[in-house]
């Protein structure tokens, strides 16, 4: 507890004075927890998620990932609260809640591993997105090299969050669903689904304003 706290302090600390550079703040973060998420997956996980009900207390290295993935949440929901009122609607309030509940839940009561490749899954996804949000303050968003990174993110968000996600995640995990705390687990899973299906009907907005050479703010898409 006191590792995570210390994560958050840092972390916020971090988001406080680099306000100017929020979204590549978010493209380094989500860069380093992937490296470092693929290396646990490829190097210390050995278990299959059809076996996902089992806990991986004992593996450090995935610990660690969950408390920085857990101050990271922590920092994200004080700082859309307190900092950011303006630019953040009702969708990024439920999420980031929702988000948060989801992995202190898989973490406290042993269903760590979809957790895990939950959050895996889902920061490919933002390594784009606020990569295509950091092109788009730097130039424009008619830039090719904005218009390539948004093309990456709406197909990462397409395979990853509407395909593999449901389709593997909730086919693989539900049988093993056995208690009341996991199944307060699967339901965080549904209500990100439910948000990942607005935003992709936010997404085909952009894309159509895009196409028709109008201005679009990508900034509330998460």
């Amino acid at each position: 507890m006191i590792f995570i706290l210390f994560i958050f302090i840092f972390l916020l600390v971090i988001r406080i004075y680099h306000v100017k550079d929020e979204f590549l703040w978010y493209f380094i973060y989500y860069c380093s927890i992937m490296l470092f998420g693929l290396y646990i997956w490829f190097t210390q996980i050995t278990w299959s998620i059809t076996d996902c009900n089992v806990g991986s207390s004992s593996d450090i290295m995935s610990t660690i990932y969950y408390h920085i993935q857990i101050a990271f949440y922590c920092t994200s929901i004080v700082f859309i609260i307190v900092f950011d009122k303006k630019t953040n609607g009702w969708d990024m309030v439920i999420h980031h809640f929702t988000t948060f509940s989801t992995i202190m839940t898989s973490y406290m009561f042993d269903f760590r591993k979809v957790g895990f490749t939950v959050l895996l899954l889902h920061d490919v996804t933002d390594i784009f997105l606020y990569a295509a949000k950091h092109l788009k303050k730097k130039y424009t968003d008619q830039d090719i090299r904005t218009i390539r990174m948004f093309t990456l993110f709406v197909v990462s968000f397409v395979v990853l969050r509407l395909i593999c996600f449901p389709l593997y995640v909730f086919k693989q995990c539900l049988p093993t669903v056995k208690d009341s705390t996991q199944f307060l687990c699967f339901t965080g899973l549904i209500i990100l689904l439910c948000l990942h299906c607005y935003w992709f009907i936010q997404i085909l907005g952009i894309i159509k304003n895009l196409l028709l050479g109008k201005e679009e703010n990508k900034n509330k898409i998460k």
